[in-house]
């Protein structure tokens, strides 16, 4: 056993492992003031800050995309990050980000499809993009809010994206309580990234989402 054989070669009379072999809250602590992230952390630490602290619940693909961007970090800085250093990560990584693309005006409706035998309702959207300085003009029809924007968008882009994925939930806030919307977009050239959104009303959190991720497919 390597742990036996490393407190041999150290000559130490102290037992150190790596786990708690108590909870916390029996001795009044917290396990914040315990966890502890550095390069070597893997995504589990980063994902329970997140939701602990901060409220944010992150799929389990993404835990994984985040905890290598936190990893660059710690790498860069060679030191542990506190969890509010963490937060601003995720707020520069994904709700920050307005370049190449930033969503300026976006317009959503419904209308009954009279094409339709059943009369269902279709969503109709109408955006506003800037890329790069430019204005973008589109509008497009779907299955609801997501759908309708990705053709939309998909209308404008030399390469088009698919949504792979799709996540949502509540932040308590009281009176200001917000939706989150994490969403994966693939490339057809098989790049994958996640976007996240918020707002109080879960569709805008959704369209927020998918530019955050265009984004950063940009990069």
């Amino acid at each position: 056993n390597k742990g036996f054989k490393k407190r041999e070669e150290r000559g130490s009379k102290l037992w150190e492992v790596p786990y708690l072999p108590i909870n916390p809250k029996d001795v009044g602590r917290s396990y914040q003031s315990i966890i502890r992230i550095n390069s070597q952390s893997g995504k589990g630490g980063v994902a329970y800050l997140m939701d602990s602290e901060f409220g944010y619940k992150l799929p389990k693909a993404m835990q994984v995309e985040f905890s290598r961007v936190i990893q660059g970090v710690t790498e860069e800085s060679g030191s542990e990050i506190s969890s509010r250093a963490i937060w601003e990560s995720f707020k520069s990584e994904y709700l920050e980000i307005k370049t190449p693309y930033e969503l300026k005006h976006i317009k959503i409706s419904m209308d009954s499809d009279s094409d339709n035998d059943a009369a269902q309702e279709v969503t109709l959207v109408s955006g506003l993009l800037s890329y790069k300085g430019r204005d973008i003009k589109f509008s497009s029809e779907g299955n609801g809010p997501i759908d309708a924007f990705i053709k939309g968008l998909n209308s404008t882009l030399s390469e088009p994206v698919k949504l792979k994925s799709y996540d949502e939930h509540n932040i308590d806030g009281g009176s200001d309580s917000s939706a989150v919307s994490y969403i994966s977009l693939r490339q057809e050239k098989g790049s994958v990234k996640y976007g996240v959104g918020t707002d109080s009303n879960i569709s805008m959190a959704s369209i927020k989402a998918i530019v955050s991720a265009l984004n950063r497919l940009s990069q």
